[in-house]
């Protein structure tokens, strides 16, 4: 917000010009209830490897379709179509996703992607997880656009979403995006910008390809 003020009687007029705006980390926007205002968070890392899924050939997965490089097909089912930066998953009760291998350590942390959902019809929240494998993972959370999905509630529309989830015990895990990171499931969805990050709360995507990238 700009103010402006003026002595009227003297005839005075003003301009504003170059205007800039800075980014000042902290909690300060304006809302009535504290526990809403979003927190500005700045020098978060993507852990992600190749967020921009480069490499990637489309087709049926397990009979011609090829992972984006550093990323696998969890399983080898339904199809996907691999475009500039996104990634079209097609399952009937099937489970078409891609991930990638993590060693997490103790701390809370945030997974995310852009997801929508073609057919208006596929459960979002089973777009997204984080599988452990021998980490032990505790308070595991399906947020999209920042509400929390409860249960097995169907979300069929959003855009961001998120999984948080705290690891009690250092270990491996699996980053995974697509449909049915759950089970068996049947959809149509294009995905773009995976990104996991320490912390709790998602933050401005920072594209990586074979490093971690910051905001």
């Amino acid at each position: 917000q700009i103010y402006l003020q003026t002595a009227a009687a003297n005839g005075v007029t003003a301009m504003l010009v170059a205007v800039s705006c800075k980014e000042v980390s902290g909690n300060h926007a304006t809302q009535a209830t504290t526990a809403n205002k979003p927190t500005v968070r700045r020098g978060a890392y993507n852990q992600l490897l190749n967020s921009v899924l480069a490499g990637g050939t489309s087709g049926v997965e397990g009979s011609g379709a090829v992972a984006p490089t550093i990323w696998t097909f969890a399983v080898a089912t339904g199809s996907v179509t691999f475009s500039a930066g996104s990634a079209r998953f097609i399952a009937a009760a099937q489970r078409p996703m891609i991930q990638q291998a993590y060693a997490i350590p103790v701390g809370t942390f945030c997974m995310s992607a852009r997801v929508v959902a073609t057919d208006g019809a596929t459960m979002l929240q089973d777009c997204i997880s984080i599988a452990a494998s021998t980490a032990t993972l505790v308070s595991q959370q399906t947020r999209i656009n920042g509400i929390a999905v409860v249960g097995t509630t169907l979300v069929t529309t959003g855009d961001l979403i998120s999984y948080n989830a705290t690891c009690t015990v250092a270990g491996n895990v699996n980053m995974r995006v697509g449909i049915g990171c759950n089970g068996n499931a049947t959809g149509d969805i294009t995905l773009s910008q995976p990104q996991l990050e320490i912390g709790s709360t998602a933050s401005d995507y920072s594209p990586t390809t074979t490093g971690a990238a910051s905001n």
